[in-house]
Formats: structure tokens, sequence, C-alpha cells
């Protein structure tokens, strides 16, 4: 049985938006290209197409909520110390398990400081 789209908490900014990441070999209309062949919308006809699509294809993550910094505060933030950026993957996005992507991300940031 193919796995269902589960909703994931993204932030505490506007908690009723849902957004949502999914995986699409073709341009997709009202997404907006972020790598590869990775997208994002909030679309809510788009989000109807890719709940068609079996999710292995889609890979689709959706969230409600999100994170929000005023203009110029996230990277007044990164540049203080107080993120770190990870460069993105399809791995981290769609196939690590929810319970072991900070374990993940975290092995990935003490090998960049090696």
């Amino acid at each position: 049985m193919d796995k269902v789209a589960a909703l994931s908490f993204g932030g505490p900014v506007n908690p009723a938006t849902v957004i949502f990441l999914f995986h699409s070999g073709e341009a997709q209309e009202n997404a907006v290209f972020l790598f590869d062949d990775i997208y994002f919308s909030n679309d809510r006809q788009v989000l109807a197409k890719q709940l068609q699509r079996p999710i292995k294809e889609s890979r689709l993550e959706v969230y409600t909520g999100y994170a929000g910094w005023a203009p110029g505060q996230l990277q007044a933030e990164i540049t203080q110390g107080g993120w770190t950026t990870v460069k993105a993957t399809r791995k981290l996005l769609f196939t690590l398990d929810r319970a072991s992507i900070w374990q993940e991300l975290s092995k990935k940031i003490s090998q960049e400081w090696i």
C-alpha cells in the first residue's frame, strides 16, 4: 500500500496556511522551482493534482504554517552565528525519516566544521 502524505508542523506563522514540497520531472505551473526536480507551492489545485499521484512519485511533503522573519532578520541571525545552513538535497527533504533528520543534519554540519 502506498504511503499517504502526512501533515507536518511548518512553523508558528499563519498555521492555517498549507504549503508543500514535491518532486516533478516537468515544470509545474503555480509552483516555485527550488532545485533539481523539487518544487514548492501553496496552490490548492496543485496540491489536489499531487495528491492524485502515487506518493513514491510525488514525494509530497505537506506543512501547516511556516517560519518567517522580517526583511534582513534571518541573514543577520545567520551572520551572528544563530543559525547554520546546510545545502538542501533530495535525501534530506524526502528520504530521511523525520525522527532522524536532526541527527543527519548534525553529522553533516560536524563534517563541514572538520
